[in-house]
């Protein structure tokens, strides 16, 4: 029987080669989003080691959370709170309403706005009303979905069930790190409203799996976790009956 160690190496290894294979992949030969895919793909499988009983969204956004190094993930993308509140009227958030719209009004048109300018979560939700209802002004859109750890989530959501990324593409090789461009339709359009777009590069898919699977390896070694025993596989299809016949 393996070591417990023997089985870290060997999922460190395993990752590890299949995150350089994808970075690999040639520029001029396949869209950007294939890569992007098969990292959030990877980074999914990376994350069964430490959330294997999770719901895939709960893993995704916990491993980011716990495991990317990934700070402003946890930040509220000021364009998308914006843009919620300008279609929900309730009063009882109009104090956020003026604030957010507010701190928009400020940001430079013509520059590259970093995620670090978006607001922290505590600055936010010291103004979101408190009554249970006012939770999710838009059903399945409450606070939370508006941090970018949720919002990388719904992007990998596109991306691995519609083959597409959510919003237009507007990234070069050269994008390293999230950020905001401004965007106006020319010639303008009653389709696509002028908005500051945001754009999560490849590059960013890349250093979050690459950072999240350094983090993983050392907490499994920390904490003495045989990562294998949750990738189950056997004769069959089914993993229960694999865990069922070769228990």
């Amino acid at each position: 029987m393996k070591s417990t160690a023997s089985q870290i190496d060997e999922y460190e290894n395993y990752f590890r080669s299949h995150l350089e294979n994808v970075a690999r992949i040639p520029e001029d030969k396949f869209p950007r989003h294939y890569r992007k895919i098969l990292f959030v793909s990877a980074l999914d499988a990376m994350a069964k080691a430490v959330f294997p009983r999770s719901t895939n969204r709960a893993r995704v956004v916990g491993v980011l959370q716990r495991f990317s190094g990934w700070t402003d993930g946890s930040r509220v993308s000021l364009p998308h709170l914006a843009a919620l509140l300008a279609i929900v009227p309730d009063p009882r958030y109009e104090e956020l309403r003026l604030h957010a719209s507010s701190m928009l009004a400020s940001w430079q048109r013509g520059h590259q706005i970093r995620l670090s300018q978006d607001p922290e979560l505590s600055e936010i939700e010291h103004m979101w009303p408190r009554e249970k209802d006012a939770r999710a002004p838009i059903a399945g859109i409450d606070l939370e979905a508006l941090q970018h750890w949720s919002l990388f989530y719904s992007y990998r959501n596109a991306l691995v069930h519609e083959f597409q990324a959510p919003s237009i593409q507007m990234e070069t090789p050269l994008d390293k790190t999230p950020s905001y461009i401004h965007f106006t339709p020319d010639p303008p359009s009653t389709l696509m409203a002028t908005h500051w777009h945001l754009s999560y590069p490849e590059a960013h898919f890349k250093s979050v799996a690459e950072a999240t699977l350094d983090a993983i390896t050392v907490y499994l070694r920390k904490n003495n976790v045989d990562p294998v025993q949750f990738y189950v596989s056997g004769i069959y299809v089914l993993g229960e009956l694999n865990v069922a016949h070769f228990a």
